[in-house]
Order: structure tokens, then C-alpha cells, then sequence
């Protein structure tokens, strides 16, 4: 049974699946961030200043701002240590391939949804297949 869409059910549907992709990927793109952010700090760049894992060595009393610290080692770092400037870098590299992937997903999920779409609304042939047989 071949179910035609007028002009305005159609552009509802396109609608509603750009919607359900817009979240899905704002949510996976959020969740990929938080862990990508989580493995930086504590895998990657492991001298960037952690409460946690390191000792204060020098820290401005007014406006509590930390100018170094230590690890466990005793090894000292500065916000000017090459490892811990690089920090910043890593997570732009982070935020574009991110933005890179979200694109990608997005567009997928866009073509997977409209291709779902066409395949109840005019049948269970692909479009291509019967453009195809057209000629």
C-alpha cells in the first residue's frame, strides 16, 4: 500500500527527525567531550595541576590563583611547563575532531531517518532503485 505525504506532512516529518537528531548527537557530542576532557587531564596530561594528585608549592594568598606545584616525585610545574601549556591545545584538538564526528553523525543519522521516511511513505523500494528501473 503506498501512503502519499502532502507537501506539509512532509516538511513536519523532516521536521521532527531533524529534531531527534539535533539531540541525539548534542548528547553524544556532550558525553564524548566529558570523557575525551576526563582522559586529557588524567591520561594524556598528567602534569596539568590536579588537588588530587599534587602539592601547592607557590600560590598568590589574595586571589588564591596556584603558580606551582608538585607531584609525588617531586618533580615542580609551572603554568608555563611545557606539558601543562600544551594542555589547552589538547583540548582544542578534542573540540574539533568532535565538532568533525558530530558533523558526520548528524548528516548519517539525517539520511538514515529520511531514508526510513521515504521507505513508508512510498514503499518498501528504495529511491534509487526505482530511478534506476525508470530508465
Amino acid at each position: 500500500m503506498i501512503k502519499r505525504l502532502t507537501a506539509k506532512e512532509k516538511e513536519e516529518a523532516v521536521k521532527r527527525i531533524e529534531r531527534r537528531v539535533m539531540v541525539i548527537v548534542t548528547v553524544v557530542t556532550l558525553v564524548a567531550f566529558w570523557a575525551g576532557l576526563y582522559l586529557l587531564q588524567h591520561g594524556v596530561f598528567r602534569d596539568y595541576y590536579d588537588p588530587h594528585r599534587h602539592t601547592i608549592v607557590e600560590q598568590d594568598p589574595e586571589t588564591m590563583l596556584v603558580y606551582s606545584w608538585k607531584d609525588a616525585e617531586g618533580h615542580v610545574f609551572t603554568r608555563h611547563s611545557p606539558t601543562v601549556r600544551l594542555f589547552s591545545y589538547g583540548i582544542m584538538v578534542l573540540l574539533l575532531g568532535l565538532m568533525g564526528v558530530s558533523a558526520k553523525l548528524s548528516s548519517s543519522l539525517k539520511g538514515y531517518y529520511l531514508a526510513q521516511l521515504e521507505q513508508e511513505t512510498v514503499g518498501t523500494e528504495p529511491a534509487y532503485a526505482r530511478e534506476h528501473r525508470a530508465y
